[in-house]
């Protein structure tokens, strides 16, 4: 049996909001009668099952896997999962933490009632795991940030991955760009770019499916996230706002007084007064 694994904590992001934290991955080949459980994981777990088959169940549901699927097991959730008989798995996986996780999931359509998706585009997913095991070994500060790369590279595999009959939703793959790296400045033309679409025909489908223009959108979600750390940092306001993607503190706090009706200053001071009242 070979067996890969190796522990360590990616804590590159300053604050607990939108940060990736890498906390394990590895890979077991020509494991015959591979189980887990029943039981419960403390973080997320991406299983990707290169080869074999088995069955999956997660609370009350119980679902065939196979070749080519990828599953997520939740935290705090029974758990158990097996090979059958005579099975031999050859896996892949990985245990992250991220708020973030919990709002891409739903829109690569996995949900604990649905936490199994089968993959296409086997050879490149399997690709990219065995670049994440290389640079899990490094551990430097490059090696580190490659990893977060890889990570959101296989989750983008996802958004992609299903029916191939399914034709392309460029909306999903906007959003998970966008709630990947709102702390980040980038146009509306370069996002539109990145998904091989005309800038002006990606603006209407957005609209026409979430009500509001790809920067509406992005700064409401900014704004949410800005709110999360006032509530939960004592970052000054400068912080939280490149925080959150904006270089400019007083474009920041009129978009927030805006949207608000107060200032982020005054917005923290009534939170710490309802907290001490």
């Amino acid at each position: 049996m070979d067996f890969i694994e190796k522990l360590y904590h990616n804590d590159i992001s300053g604050t607990d909001i939108g940060e990736l934290r890498l906390f394990l991955c590895g890979k077991r080949t020509d494991a015959p009668n591979h189980r887990f459980g029943p039981a419960a994981r403390d973080n997320f777990w991406l299983i990707y099952l290169r080869d074999g088959a088995g069955v999956l169940e997660v609370g009350r549901h119980s679902c065939r896997i196979g070749k080519g699927d990828i599953f997520v097991v939740y935290p705090n959730r029974r758990t158990y999962y097996r090979a059958d008989n005579g099975s031999v798995w050859t896996l892949y996986w990985l245990s992250l933490a991220a708020p973030i996780i919990e709002e891409v999931l739903p829109l690569l359509g996995i949900s604990e009632d649905s936490p199994v998706k089968s993959v296409d585009d086997r050879v490149s997913i399997e690709e990219t795991f065995e670049l994440l095991l290389e640079q899990f070994e490094l551990e430097t500060p490059e090696a580190k940030l490659r990893c977060q790369s890889l990570v959101y590279k296989l989750l983008s595999f996802l958004t992609v991955s299903g029916q191939t009959a399914k034709p392309r939703d460029y909306i999903d793959e906007a959003i998970l760009y966008m709630t990947s790296n709102f702390d980040r400045r980038f146009s509306v033309g370069e996002l539109a770019a990145g998904l091989n679409i005309d800038k002006s025909y990606f603006c209407r489908l957005f609209k026409q499916r979430q009500g509001l223009t790809p920067t509406e959108w992005l700064t409401e979600y900014r704004l949410k996230k800005a709110v999360s750390l006032l509530q939960n940092t004592d970052l000054r306001i400068k912080e939280i706002a490149l925080s959150v993607g904006f270089d400019d503190q007083l474009y920041f706090t009129r978009r927030f007084k805006r949207r608000f009706g107060t200032s982020p200053t005054a917005f923290r001071e009534r939170m710490e007064n309802h907290m001490i009242n």
